[in-house]
């Protein structure tokens, strides 16, 4: 029987969060248990040490959710949230034990690049899954390219998702392809060249403003900050123009980017770009009401509901939240709460920055990019891989990554 390291055991959790996003939706929170169960193998075998300073920086968000619960008013709401939000106190707990110790998980860039490689493969075969389904059970090829988006989020019972979090999957993989050393042969050429590919699109297909928009700037900075080579950068710009001619090919994506030069109120034009126009400004006004502290995480979406309600029936029926993560903490947690937590994510940066840990870097950012039209701390599928992810990609030893010197 083959004999386990505790390394090992660790690296198999790390692998099973990596392919996750294939579980049914009740299911996932089975992969962080085993996740939980293998760090802690991990954790008390090497009798690791906890670093408190890592852990509070990290879980900051969840710490003030529980705070505002002091002087929030809906209590069984708020209770709602912290257990939805637990995935923001998990990782950093396990990998708090991880960050500064002697033994290095990460120093082995093949099995950092196997892991990276485990989720870019996951998240393209849930994506071809997705498809296929359609169109072998109830669907034409046409129906399904124009109406992806909406098919995901509705007709699989267990695996529905929504499709800003599938798309901020697709562009995450983009990002780890990015760090991931091509070899410079004709078969890793195509290979790299065909999950490229298929990636850019079902990022088309769902034609998502925010993640696309989020990706693309990052990219744009990968290219011209950290690449010498007049090839790769070529290579880059030529598939940012690519993509960009598809915007006017692509009737669904033309139309969805257009919306973002006539922004005006849901009484004159419904399109997405202008219910969160109106959405905004209801935030604005009641947080303008209570701007120290918020809410509380119990109150602050009703809160909105109700200004919702007063202003639009359109926008109460649709439930809405902010659409924005910032504007969120500024309902739950107030400037004091929201001027926390960017501190926090700043002090992240700057230590990623010492290590030229830039992998960390670029996802942490392009979360953050994200985070200004959406709020992706409302479902699993937002919260889970954003905890794991910024605490994973932190703990990283960069030493014997060819990456670490500015020129990925």
């Amino acid at each position: 029987m083959m004999q386990f390291s505790s390394k090992n055991w660790f690296y198999l959790g790390c692998l099973v969060m990596m392919c996750s996003i294939l579980l049914p939706f009740d299911k996932k929170p089975l992969a962080i248990g085993v996740f939980a169960l293998f760090a802690l193998i991990t954790i008390i075998k090497n009798k690791l040490k906890f670093n408190l300073k890592f852990f509070l920086i990290n879980a900051c968000v969840s710490i003030l959710f529980l705070i505002s619960l002091l002087y929030t008013e809906n209590l069984d709401t708020g209770f709602k949230k912290i257990e939805q939000t637990a995935s923001l106190l998990v990782f950093p707990w396990y990998f708090a034990f991880l960050v500064n110790s002697k033994y290095k998980l990460y120093g082995n860039s093949k099995v950092l690049y196997k892991l990276l490689y485990a989720f870019i493969l996951s998240a393209i075969l849930l994506n071809l899954y997705y498809f296929l389904y359609f169109y072998f059970t109830e669907f034409t090829f046409a129906d399904v390219l124009y109406h992806y988006s909406h098919l995901i989020d509705d007709k699989i019972e267990g695996y529905m998702i929504h499709p800003i979090y599938l798309s901020m999957h697709l562009c995450l993989s983009l990002i780890f392809l990015m760090f991931i050393p091509l070899k410079r042969n004709i078969l890793n050429f195509t290979i790299r060249g065909l999950l490229v590919f298929l990636i850019v699109f079902f990022m088309f297909l769902m034609s998502k403003k925010g993640p696309m928009i989020a990706i693309g700037l990052i990219a744009l900075f990968y290219f011209f900050k950290h690449n010498k080579s007049s090839l790769i950068r070529g290579l880059g710009v030529s598939i940012i123009c690519l993509c960009v001619c598809f915007l006017f090919i692509n009737d669904r994506a033309n139309r969805n980017f257009k919306e973002l030069f006539s922004i005006d109120t849901i009484e004159n034009n419904v399109t997405s770009t202008n219910i969160r126009y109106s959405i905004y400004k209801n935030a604005i006004v009641i947080f303008k009401e209570e701007p120290l502290i918020g809410y509380g995480i119990g109150d602050s979406k009703n809160t909105l509901f109700e200004k919702n309600k007063e202003t639009s029936d359109l926008l109460f029926a649709g439930q809405y939240n902010t659409h924005n993560q910032y504007l969120s903490f500024l309902l739950a947690l107030g400037i004091i709460g929201t001027t926390i937590i960017i501190i926090c994510y700043i002090i992240v940066f700057k230590n990623q920055k010492s290590k030229n840990n830039y992998l960390a870097i670029y996802t942490i950012a392009f979360y953050a990019l994200v985070m200004l039209t959406e709020n992706i701390l409302e479902r699993q599928d937002g919260v889970i891989y954003f905890s794991y992810f910024s605490c994973f990609l932190q703990t990283i030893s960069t030493q014997e990554l060819p990456w670490r010197k500015n020129n990925v």
